[in-house]
């Protein structure tokens, strides 16, 4: 079977049957956007620039739809936005703020609650999902440039 599009990944330890048969493309396009994302803008430039973007779009590691999200990033400077104007709505005493931190408060209650119950499955799902998408990574490093 193969490592990456919609088949599902073998390499699922056979004696765990709670992992079993678990398609893990979706967990590993989830890290590789995270480690991507993680860089500085050159760094992301670069990278989308590379032979190993395009054959990770290939071969569905990084959809369409992340290599838009990463082309699209101005995300430092949207956040400084973001924190002045929050800055500026709580020194007002605004009752939009208010309700944004007390949505707020009640989002963190419940990705506590979403945490005690998945926890311990997600944790064996992404520790495998990170070891195959370190695989493929070297996989595609070690291969020579095809020109």
């Amino acid at each position: 079977m193969s490592l990456y599009g919609h088949k599902l990944i073998q390499s699922v330890n056979e004696a765990d049957d709670e992992l079993k048969g678990l398609d893990l493309t979706p967990y590993i396009e989830m890290l590789a956007y995270d480690d991507i994302s993680r860089g500085s803008e050159e760094q992301i430039h670069e990278f989308m620039e590379s032979e190993l973007a395009t054959v990770l779009t290939e071969k569905n590691v990084l959809s369409k739809k992340s290599v838009y999200k990463l082309n699209m990033r101005d995300i430092d400077k949207k956040r400084r936005i973001k924190m002045v104007a929050y800055q500026m709505a709580k020194e007002n005493n605004d009752p939009a703020f208010k309700k944004m931190t007390l949505y707020r408060d009640k989002w963190k209650e419940q990705r506590a609650i979403i945490m005690k119950k998945y926890g311990k499955r997600a944790i064996k799902v992404a520790t495998v999902a990170q070891k195959e998408y370190i695989k493929a990574a070297k996989k595609e490093e070690d291969k020579p440039a095809e020109k």
